[in-house]
Parts: C-alpha cells; sequence; structure tokens
C-alpha cells in the first residue's frame, strides 16, 4: 500500500508537470506527444489512470514522455532534470553493486545539474533516498551544491561578518544556507554512528572485517567531501557543529585554508579557542605565532587566574627560544622582551599575593 501511494504520489506529480508544460504552447500536449513513437502515442490514447499509475505499461510510457520532454528541451525551472534525476533514484533501489552505483551518480549529476531549481523538500527526500541507500558522499556533495545555489552572490558571508544583525537583509541568505547545512550534518550523524556502532567491541568477527572498512571508506569520503568545499561560510558552520558536538580537539586534525581564519575569528571571545589557536601553531611549528598568541591571551580580558597567565607567558617565553627562520630574530627578540617584562611584573604581583595570603592580619 505504501509503495502504490509512492507511485500515485509520484505520477500525480508528473502528470501536473505535463499540464503545465503542455499549457506553454498552443499545440498543448501534442507538442509533448508528437515526439513519441507512433505505437507508444497508441497505448498512451488508450491508457487508463489506473495503469498510469500501477501498472508496468504506464511506468514505460512515463519514462517515454521524459524523453519527448528533454528532446523539446522543456528544462525552464529544471522540473525535467529533476524529475530524470528521481527516476534514477528509483531504478538505484531496485539494483545492486555497480550498476546501483552508476544510477545514484547519474541522478546525483542530473540533481547537481538542476541544484538551483530544486525545492527544498524534493532535496530533503532526495537525501533521505541517497542515506537510506548508503550513497553519503553523493548527499553530501548535493546538499553543499544546493547551498551554493541558494546564495549564488555568497551574501551570507558578508551578514556573518558584519555581525549578524537580525534585520540585515542578508539575513535569508544565510538561513537558506543553514537549513541544508543542518541535512549535511545529519548525514554526518549518520555515517559517525555507523562507524561507531561496528567500534562498539574492540575484536571483530573475520565477517565484519570487510565490512568495517567499507563504513570507514564511507565515512572518510563523505568528510572529504565536506573539506574540500570552497565556500568559507560552509567551513564555518561545519567547525561551529564540531564544537556543538564537543570535539573540539577535531578542529586540530583539519587541514584547510579556512581553519586558521575560523580559530583566529573565534578566539578572540572564547577561551577554549583561543587555547586551541596557539596549540595549533604549535602543532604546525609556527612557535613566534604560538608565542604570540600566548602573550595577547596573558594579557586578555578573559577571566583567568594570575596563576594562569604567568603559565602562558612562561610558555609564550620558551616558544620565543625555539629555531626559527633569521628573518624573524627581531620581532621574535622584541616580543620575548615584552613578555618577560611582563613576566617580571606578573611574578611580583603573585609574591605579593601569597604574602598577603599567609599573612593573619590579611582579610581579603
Amino acid at each position: 500500500l505504501v509503495a502504490l501511494i509512492k507511485s500515485m504520489r509520484e505520477a500525480t506529480a508528473f502528470l501536473l508537470l505535463l499540464i503545465d508544460e503542455s499549457a506553454k504552447t498552443t499545440e498543448g500536449l501534442e507538442s509533448i506527444t508528437s515526439f513519441l513513437p507512433v505505437e507508444a502515442r497508441d497505448k498512451l490514447e488508450t491508457l487508463t489512470f489506473k495503469q498510469f499509475f500501477s501498472s508496468k505499461l504506464g511506468n514505460e510510457l512515463a519514462r517515454e514522455l521524459i524523453t519527448c520532454l528533454i528532446n523539446r528541451n522543456i528544462t525552464d525551472g529544471g522540473s525535467v532534470i529533476i524529475y530524470k534525476a528521481l527516476e534514477f533514484l528509483r531504478k538505484a533501489e531496485s539494483l545492486e553493486g555497480n550498476a546501483r552505483q552508476q544510477k545514484l551518480n547519474e541522478s546525483l549529476g542530473l540533481f547537481k545539474k538542476a541544484a538551483g531549481h530544486i525545492q527544498f523538500d524534493v532535496l530533503k527526500d532526495a537525501l533521505d533516498e541517497f542515506v537510506k541507500l548508503r550513497y553519503y558522499p553523493g548527499a553530501v556533495d548535493l546538499a553543499l551544491t544546493a547551498a551554493q545555489e541558494e546564495d549564488r552572490g555568497n551574501q551570507a558571508i558578508g551578514f556573518l561578518q558584519d555581525g549578524k544583525n537580525p534585520n540585515d537583509q542578508r539575513k535569508k541568505f544565510m538561513d537558506a544556507r543553514y537549513r541544508i547545512y543542518e541535512l549535511v550534518f545529519k548525514i554526518l550523524e549518520v555515517v559517525d554512528k555507523e562507524v561507531s556502532d561496528f567500534k562498539v567491541s574492540n575484536t571483530f568477527p573475520e565477517s565484519q572485517n570487510t565490512q568495517l572498512h567499507v563504513v570507514n571508506r564511507l565515512r572518510d569520503e563523505t568528510y572529504f567531501i565536506c573539506y574540500s568545499s570552497t565556500e568559507e561560510i560552509f567551513h564555518f558552520c561545519f567547525y561551529d557543529w564540531f564544537l556543538s558536538k564537543d570535539v573540539v580537539a577535531r578542529l586540530l586534525e583539519i587541514e584547510t585554508p579556512f581553519i586558521l581564519p575560523y580559530l583566529e575569528i573565534k578566539a578572540k571571545t572564547d577561551l577554549k579557542i583561543a587555547n586551541l589557536l596557539w596549540t595549533y601553531h604549535q602543532k604546525h611549528g609556527n612557535f613566534f605565532a604560538a608565542a604570540e598568541v600566548l602573550f595577547v591571551l596573558a594579557k586578555s580580558e578573559f577571566d583567568l587566574p594570575l596563576s594562569q597567565r604567568i603559565e602562558f607567558l612562561s610558555r609564550a617565553k620558551t616558544y620565543c627560544s625555539c629555531p626559527s627562520p633569521p628573518e624573524f630574530q627581531n620581532v621574535i627578540s622584541l616580543l620575548n622582551t615584552n613578555i618577560q617584562e611582563n613576566l617580571d611584573v606578573a611574578n611580583i604581583q603573585d609574591e605579593i599575593l601569597r604574602t598577603l595570603k599567609n599573612d593573619p592580619d590579611f582579610d581579603p
């Protein structure tokens, strides 16, 4: 029954498409059916709604009509391309192995071609089908393409950079992008869960080893699509998602052109990210940059105990002693001097505090 209802819904949508497209010309439906072979036209004239909705003949004639629409170059709004993509997706469900993968790839290619015209509900349904068939990389690829099409002028990044004013006209572009990004993150959660389910135990039967490899490969390919995106705004939302999942350390594993700007911006208002920023520089051997971040952090407005500030200054001084290119010697020497001066003051302050705390007459 569910399959029948789904088939009726798709067939009804296709009939509405035919009506809409035939209304665009004076020839009406004839402008489409004229491309049909004579035998197919004869069958169409006697076709009942019941046959169209539920029979093999109805499916065959629907495919013929799609071909007619494409041949007539009726691609306004991408409707024909989207329908063809859905058809490939339906075919993939009944196939296995390479044959299924081929249909999924063909479906993805058509969906991406029409990404600028696809409705959100249709996109969501298509992504759900991709996920159902474990085509996670394709699902993410399509979603990111659709998000980019929602904001061709890159208005959303300006909205973020200018403080996210709720009255900013560019907010609608950010909202349109983000609701699609949320679909991406849900896909990532699905693939992450699939991997974790296989790692509940430390030992795997021989029969599961191959499957675990497949699942790991799917996860890596899916994340690779995300990391390969050239959209700065997606990367910023992507990294925010990592933070929301409380996996901050994973940011240190990322190698993209966008991770450092992200950390630098976030470090201004987030102590956890500020700590991550100097760690990032240290990990990449940029000790001077790490020292700069620590020096700024030690003098920042963050609510830090004096002992923590002294620790930052001491670590920064250590990094200034690490090997560095000759051209940086002067600026490193100047930074080291400033660090030492502040460290001397902080140590004096710390000594005074210790003395006061040990004084029985001192009442804080």
